[in-house]
């Protein structure tokens, strides 16, 4: 178990130095008498998705390989300066990838 203590004063953690506590405000105070306490927060329950559909998928395209209606859409970003940022849609379903066509200059 880690031992740390806090500054009643500036809130900064505490070095232990021999039997004393030191703070880098110059605070000091005695390790003679320690209580220990344990914050710890509550465990929240974690929900498993069970499902074999992308939960990133929430964009409306029609997958090329199995017809699926939803998609992730990812940016792959830019490659060349001159160049547009290369977009792909990826299937909720299937993970099949079909270029998004976008705006062509």
């Amino acid at each position: 178990m880690m031992l740390m203590k806090f500054c009643k004063y500036c809130s900064s953690m505490m070095k232990l130095e021999g039997k004393r506590f030191m703070c880098a405000c110059g605070h000091e105070e005695s390790a003679e008498k320690i209580t220990l306490e344990q914050n710890s927060s509550p465990r929240k329950e974690v929900k498993i998705l069970e499902s074999d559909i992308n939960p990133l998928a929430v964009d409306n395209h029609l997958c090329s390989k199995c017809g699926f209606g939803k998609a992730q859409l990812v940016s792959k970003g830019i490659f060349v300066s001159d160049e547009d940022e290369m977009t792909e849609y990826v299937c909720g379903k299937c993970g099949h990838h079909d270029p998004e066509d976008g705006l062509k200059s």
